[in-house]
């Protein structure tokens, strides 16, 4: 059996659900992001969270030199800003920041982590980043999640029952 092309894989991968969230650090003093769907948990003890960014992306080259991460994760109401930072060409300036820690976060969020890098790690055309939890702090439970599937952006729809009761 021979490995799937790259193009079979994106459009596999397409139809795998995926949180958004903006990855964010400082740049020069100034907030600079950029959207990603691979990012997660990685450990509560210690606390990780991982990411994983293009090898050619400008946040991870930034990263490197910073060596903080603000993760938000965001709401139904905010696709305009994941993709506003999807684009190449960004304007940081249109987005509204906050800070926790001192390390910039989309501000009305749902969730924003903020993490220490404590490795970078290169495999195939992604880096994966650890980060070092230091802060977290859920801002806004009620709200929907943004979801990203079959290269669009959708909400979930409603919850299955819980048999636990």
């Amino acid at each position: 059996m021979s490995s799937p092309a790259a193009s079979e894989l994106r459009e596999l991968w397409s139809h795998v659900p995926a949180s958004v969230a903006v990855l964010s650090t400082l740049c020069d003093g100034a907030p600079y992001g950029t959207t990603a769907t691979a990012v997660l948990p990685l450990s509560l003890d210690p606390p990780l969270v991982l990411a994983a960014l293009l090898r050619d992306s400008r946040l991870l080259a930034m990263l490197r030199e910073s060596a903080v991460l603000g993760i938000s994760y965001l709401a139904a109401e905010q696709t305009d800003v994941a993709r506003a930072l999807a684009q190449k060409v960004k304007d940081m300036d249109a987005i509204e920041w906050a800070e926790l820690d001192g390390i910039p976060y989309v501000r009305h969020s749902r969730l924003v982590v903020v993490a220490e890098v404590s490795e970078l790690r290169t495999y195939g055309d992604h880096d994966l980043v650890v980060g070092a939890i230091r802060g977290a702090e859920l801002l806004d439970g009620a709200s929907h999640p943004v979801l990203y599937s079959r290269r669009g952006y959708g909400l979930l729809q409603g919850e299955l029952p819980n048999p636990a009761g």
